[in-house]
């Protein structure tokens, strides 16, 4: 009886919690004074939540996704339609050798954009797990032959270092690069500051021309940032597009009091990103239709050629502030050129 009664009390004790804090234990947690990251280990390592220790998620995730089962998480090997969970992932790229050079006659189950499935559903392994920092090993992919180390620590206050190492497992030689991709929560606002002179492009395909539009974007003293539809445009029509840089900066991306920043670690492999791609793109999307709206802040690693049992790394900094009451007031570009928590 006295069990029974203790377990009723749990449940109306959590019950009593609000649905964040109770989501949240579903999830690997990495936390200090400053932040908490929450991991989904089972689902590739991929981060689903991120935010100061008083303050709300910055990343584009479902609380609904972070207490997904064994079994309710795709299985790559059943050849599963691409689900997308959002978050922060790291892929394997260039995007175009995906699907082309597989251990074993593997295809992609649809012919759209279709990313490592071994990767993107991985049920990692923790290496690690202090209070400051986190290691989980991934498996081996058969569709490229690597196998992915990730390592989430604690830097200065608000700031999270990420290092991801991929080992070539294979017994010939690869040649691959790093693709770290972050769903940023897609109410914010998002940009970079760009010297006089630099290539800056813009790229927008319409599959759907009828109802698809580019979504302009806006340099305002040496920031460029999208813009956003207003919701009467937004009943007609859906608007995207990646704007693309040609070298590596800070991207800065803000929502509510929450100040943003992702950059490249001080060393970076030598060598090109791979022509198709940039170091730093951001792509923006805002539709009415089950897409939804997207915010993804993206850094590809230079390319690199792997002998068998040999690795590469790709670090990031990120750093998640608050906004002081009257930066909140400014316009984003002088957030991103004045803020007092830039490094």
């Amino acid at each position: 009886m006295h069990r029974a009664l203790y377990f009723l009390y749990l449940s109306f004790l959590l019950c009593c919690l609000p649905y964040g804090d109770a989501a949240e234990s579903d999830l690997l947690l990495l936390k200090n004074e400053e932040l908490v990251i929450g991991i989904k280990v089972d689902l590739g390592g991929r981060i689903m939540l991120f935010r100061r220790a008083d303050g709300e998620n910055v990343l584009h995730s479902d609380p609904a996704d972070w207490s997904l089962t064994d079994d309710e998480i795709p299985k790559a090997e059943n050849a599963p339609d691409l689900t997308e969970y959002q978050g922060h992932i790291v892929w394997i790229g260039p995007a175009s050798k995906w699907w082309e050079d597989t251990d074993g006659d593997l295809s992609p189950p649809d012919k759209s954009f279709h990313p490592d499935p071994y990767l993107l559903y991985d049920r990692c392994e923790v290496m690690e797990h202090s209070a400051n920092r986190l290691v989980l090993q991934g498996n081996i992919s058969p569709l490229n032959g690597m196998r992915m180390t990730k390592i989430f620590e604690f830097g200065a206050p608000g700031q999270l270092n990420i290092t991801v190492s991929v080992t070539n497992e294979r017994t010939r030689p690869v040649t691959w690069n790093i693709w770290s991709n972050t769903r940023f929560h897609p109410e914010g606002q998002s940009g970079f500051s760009i010297p006089e002179k630099g290539n800056l492009s813009f790229a927008f395909s319409a599959w759907r021309p009828h109802t698809e539009r580019p979504l302009y974007y806006e340099i305002h003293n040496g920031v460029v940032s999208f813009g956003r539809p207003s919701v009467s445009d937004l009943e007609d029509y859906s608007f995207f597009g990646k704007l693309s840089f040609s070298e590596y900066r800070a991207i800065i991306a803000v929502y509510k009091d929450n100040l943003f920043i992702k950059k490249v670690s001080d060393e970076v492999l030598p060598g090109e990103v791979p022509a198709e791609h940039s170091p730093l793109e951001i792509y923006q999307r805002y539709t009415q239709d089950s897409r939804g709206h997207l915010m993804e802040l993206e850094l590809h690693s230079p390319e690199f050629t792997l002998a068998p049992g040999e690795s590469a790394n790709f670090s990031e900094q990120w750093n998640l502030m608050q906004l002081t009451a009257e930066e909140q007031d400014w316009p984003f570009e002088k957030i991103v050129t004045n803020s007092q928590h830039l490094p």
